[in-house]
This record gives C-alpha cells, sequence and structure tokens, in this order.
C-alpha cells in the first residue's frame, strides 16, 4: 500500500475516533476529514517534504512577441499574476495569469545584452517586493562568457486580473541598475534566485558538469553601483538554465530543459550549507513538449511551481506539491450549527467540501471557502444536515 493511501485512511480512522467523542447529528457521524496526504521524506537533517507530482497544463500563453520565454516568477504584489520575458535584449516584461492570459506589459528603457531569469523578492524597504532582471548570458560575448554582469531591479507593478479582457501597455518605473563582477573568471550563466531571508542576488552559472554560485547583497548599494559577488558554493547540477527559491526560503531549485533538481533548506540555514548536500529529483516536462525549457518558479502559497518554455504559444506546466501541511482540525457545535476550527496558513486556499457517506466517494462543494492572510486559526460554520454525514477541508 503507498504512503499515500495508508496515511489517509489512518486520518479518517483518527478523525472517527475523535469526533466519536463530540457525538452525532441527525442520527450520522460528523466527521471532519482531510483532502490532502503529506508523504514526508528524509532527505536532509530537518527532513522537510519535496516532493511534486508530475506536470499539468494549466493554461496557455497567446502573445506573439513571447516567442522565447527565459524566466518566470510568481508575483507576491498580485495574487494569481506570473511574470515572464523573452531571452536576449527585448526590453519587456509581460504579466499574465495563471491561466495564460494576457494581463499587461512593461518596458524597460535600458540597453539590455543578454537576459536570461527573472525573480521575485525583497529589497531595500521593507514590506515591498521587487522585480530583479538578470542580464547575465553570455551570448552577445566572446566565448559566451562575461566577468560582470547586470542587475536590474524595481518595485513589483499592480496588476488586476480584470485586464485579461484588455491588456494594458506601461513603462517599468523606479528600475535601478547594479554590475556585478565575477571575483575569480569570466562565466556563462542564465540562473537568477534571490533569497527571501537574507535578500542576497544569486548567480548560478551554466557549466557542462556543474553550477558555481555567486551572491552580492544590494539593498545598502546605490544605483548604477559595481560590486564584485562572493563565491558561494559549487553545485552538482549541469547546464543549468534557470532556478528559483520558495517564498519561505526554504527549497531552491534549479532546471535545464530535460532536468530539474530541488534543495531543502532547514531552519536558521545558510544557503551554502543547504547547497552542500546531494540535490533531489523533480520532475519538468522537458522535450518535445518543452522544446527548451528554462524558465522555473514556485507558487508563494507552496502549493508547487510553475515552468515555461521557449517558444510560441507555450504552454504553463504546474507542478502540485504532495506536501501541504494538514491543518489541525477541531470541531464544536452551537445549536444547529456545526463550526469546524483549522489552523491556517498564510496565502492559501481552504474549501469545505461534504459527502453522504462513507461508500460514497464523491466529495461535493459546500460553497464554502476562504483565503487565509494570516497565519492562525480560522473557521468554517455549516448547518447539520441528514445529508452531509461527512466533510473534509481541502487547500491547494
Amino acid at each position: 500500500m503507498d504512503v499515500a493511501k495508508k496515511w489517509h485512511m489512518q486520518s479518517e480512522f483518527a478523525a472517527w475516533r475523535r469526533l466519536d467523542a463530540v457525538g452525532s447529528f441527525h442520527s450520522a457521524p460528523f466527521v471532519a476529514l482531510l483532502g490532502m496526504a503529506c508523504v514526508a521524506g528524509a532527505q536532509s537533517p530537518c527532513s522537510p517534504c519535496v516532493d511534486y507530482q508530475p506536470g499539468i497544463i494549466w493554461g496557455v500563453t497567446s502573445i506573439n512577441a513571447l516567442s522565447e520565454a527565459s524566466g518566470i516568477a510568481a508575483s507576491a504584489r498580485n495574487p494569481g499574476v506570473l511574470w515572464t520575458h523573452n531571452d536576449g535584449s527585448r526590453k519587456r516584461v509581460y504579466a499574465v495569469s495563471t491561466n495564460g492570459a494576457t494581463l499587461s506589459n512593461f518596458n524597460f528603457d535600458l540597453d539590455l545584452s543578454d537576459l536570461e531569469d527573472m525573480a521575485v523578492g525583497p529589497g531595500p524597504i521593507t514590506g515591498m517586493s521587487y522585480l530583479y532582471f538578470g542580464d547575465i548570458g553570455g551570448n552577445s560575448h566572446a566565448g559566451d562568457i562575461r566577468e560582470d554582469v547586470r542587475i536590474i531591479r524595481g518595485p513589483e507593478p499592480a496588476v488586476n486580473l480584470a485586464w485579461a479582457g484588455s491588456p494594458r501597455s506601461s513603462d517599468f518605473t523606479g528600475v535601478e541598475t547594479f554590475t556585478l563582477h565575477y571575483p575569480d573568471g569570466s562565466y556563462d550563466a542564465e540562473t537568477l534566485l534571490v533569497d527571501p531571508i537574507t535578500a542576497d542576488v544569486i548567480v548560478v552559472t551554466k557549466e557542462n558538469n556543474s553550477a558555481r554560485a555567486y551572491r552580492a547583497n544590494l539593498n545598502a548599494a546605490a544605483n548604477g553601483s559595481t560590486l564584485t559577488m562572493s563565491f558561494v558554493q559549487t553545485v552538482a547540477f549541469a547546464k543549468a538554465a534557470g532556478g528559483d527559491i520558495s517564498a519561505d526560503g526554504k527549497q531552491i531549485a534549479l532546471r535545464r530543459e530535460n532536468a530539474a533538481m530541488i534543495w531543502a533548506r532547514c531552519d536558521n540555514e545558510s544557503l551554502d550549507t543547504a547547497l552542500a548536500r546531494a540535490g533531489l529529483g523533480i520532475p519538468v516536462i522537458g522535450p518535445p513538449e518543452e522544446d527548451n525549457g528554462e524558465a522555473i518558479a514556485f507558487l508563494r502559497d507552496g502549493t508547487g511551481y510553475v515552468t515555461i518554455s521557449e517558444g510560441d504559444d507555450q504552454p504553463i506546466h504546474f507542478f502540485r506539491s504532495t506536501c501541504l501541511e494538514r491543518p489541525l482540525i477541531r470541531i464544536s457545535t452551537n445549536g444547529p450549527m456545526v463550526r469546524i476550527d483549522f489552523d491556517a496558513v498564510a496565502g492559501r486556499n481552504y474549501f469545505l467540501e461534504a459527502r453522504e457517506s462513507v461508500s460514497t466517494s464523491v466529495w461535493t462543494p459546500t460553497g464554502q471557502s476562504l483565503q487565509s492572510t494570516t497565519n492562525g486559526p480560522q473557521f468554517f460554520d455549516t448547518e447539520k444536515s441528514s445529508t452531509r454525514s461527512f466533510y473534509r477541508i481541502v487547500t491547494h
């Protein structure tokens, strides 16, 4: 029996025993079940879960000018919005919804050499999210390598999902640029990371047998300044073409077109220490469906990650985490109502579903849902019902 199924059965039994002490309603037991299983693995000293399901298509982009999507990032300011851009010297970033609908584009007033990746992360102003772009590739340089790279940073613009019917276009404002110098040579690079814990910018080189990570912190740097990066770690991942760090800083991913790996990071652990361990493989689509897939981005709510490839009208693939934390559920009654309390995680969506009996496998949405904006207690209130004997909370 697989672990996920076994856990679900044990959870159902535990929920039944817990609720048996509460009582039965309308001659039928009332059971709250969690709809997501967690399969934990022992991949690092803190044993985080880094398992993901195979990719599914969430939507398809339809932007004529977006033919070489090289970077992707999930918006911190605008829920449901993804950012992406072309490889090379084109001066534009696109905002799309997770289903691929075009929302807006923002133009740079800059000369770019080889833009390869992007990230969302913190910056000099506390509480503000920033977009970071890495003009770090070597395609326009002799030998495809360079000793200096350039980082573009600006406050993340506001985007409205309602713009899908009439996409907007404007300039990317508040832009700053920084030159970063390698301390030990010249490299090609296609991966830009921003550490949400330290706000460090990390450039990861693209090499045949490994990757080298370098860091700099721009928070105290003046616009237009040059900084020398510090070497972080050599990583056993060849031809790194994109990557991301999760919003909580606990997962680091690198990918190339046909493979990806993830490194788990424990609480209070440096990026250096996390990357010194062996990474674990995670799924990507790869050729021929993603003919030159370079971009990968964790969703802000921890539910999984997305990828996109170069090419016209490319799909957005979503890889769901199997590791969503199960909320602690508490149940109480008040007259004709039943209250289901649970511990929520900020940024996640929760839905209450019901079914009639244990023998019925179909769960029906009750229409009750909420998006938690903070970590802590939340609840659903529902009427006692003879046709709704079993309930579960689904989070995604």
